[in-house]
């Protein structure tokens, strides 16, 4: 199944982790911790994903998918990182059992600034 129809999803390079890719991928920023936790809960877990940094990417991809992220969700909602799976699911935000919800092993691992 294709991933969610966002404009400038084809055009990013995402990073796989733990194999090819698999069906799921992540969207983050590198200044985020909850991305950064996000990550790493799921290499942490052998989970198969890919990842890419929407502030990392060329500024006409990064436009063209920041534009298409907040046009799926209100802007005001769009929390990152954003997981986007192969049967279309899309989770702004990472919450552990939400993400579990979609099918994504996280081991119930919550996010405690500390």
């Amino acid at each position: 199944m294709p991933f969610i129809d966002l404009a400038g999803l084809d055009d990013a390079t995402f990073k796989p982790v733990n194999g090819d890719g698999g069906h799921i991928r992540v969207i983050g920023l590198t200044q985020c911790k909850h991305c950064h936790h996000a990550i790493a809960v799921l290499r942490k877990r052998g989970v198969e994903f890919s990842f890419a940094y929407l502030d990392a990417m060329p500024a006409p991809v990064r436009g063209k998918l920041l534009r298409a992220l907040k046009a799926h969700v209100s802007p005001a909602a769009l929390l990152f990182p954003v997981l986007l799976t192969d049967d279309g699911t899309f989770v702004a935000g990472y919450d552990a059992d939400v993400w579990a919800e979609a099918g994504v092993d996280t081991g119930g691992e919550v996010y405690a600034d500390a």
